[in-house]
């Protein structure tokens, strides 16, 4: 999931996500570990919900730094926020 994402929108892969988001919501749901909450970030995003995508963002980056606000998943996350909050080009 957080490897690059295929340049094809087709309907497998768009079906792919979808399965997919059921598992890691699955996944948050039991253990609310940062990582998790990226990884459905990433798959809202690669569904077309920016929305959904900033709260997982927002809540992973929240309880990672309560962990260790130098960590690596921070500077991701962080990244990835402000992917979804800029401005269009």
């Amino acid at each position: 999931m957080l490897a690059k994402a295929p340049d094809s929108r087709s309907d497998a892969v768009q079906r792919a996500y979808k399965i997919a988001l059921s598992r890691i919501q699955t996944l948050v749901d039991m253990h609310a570990e940062p990582a998790d909450y990226e990884v459905l970030g990433v798959a809202h995003v690669q569904l077309d919900d920016p929305a959904a995508a900033t709260s997982a963002f927002e809540i992973a980056l929240k309880l990672e730094r309560a962990r260790n606000p130098a960590s690596d998943l921070c500077a991701s996350l962080g990244r990835r926020l402000s992917q979804l909050t800029a401005p269009p080009a």
